[in-house]
């Protein structure tokens, strides 16, 4: 959850914790989620109005952050 201004962590700590707990209805705020591979779609949607949300996976993340710092094989 990113873009919101003025919130200290916890805040979103707590919004994440809510969305996933399914206390927090988001279909009615979040009609699509992209990879960030989708990128480019993702900023066409926002010049036409639509909220985004890139949907990150922090594990692919981390083991290609780790590869890359291991360097070529």
């Amino acid at each position: 959850l990113v873009g919101s201004r003025g919130k200290k962590a916890s805040s979103f700590r707590t919004a994440l914790r809510l969305m996933a707990g399914g206390a927090i209805d988001t279909a009615p705020v979040i009609s699509r989620v992209l990879t960030l591979e989708e990128w480019q779609e993702g900023i066409e949607a926002v010049g036409a109005g639509h909220k985004v949300v890139f949907a990150i996976d922090a594990d692919t993340v981390e083991a290609e952050a780790a590869a890359d710092l291991a360097g070529p094989n």
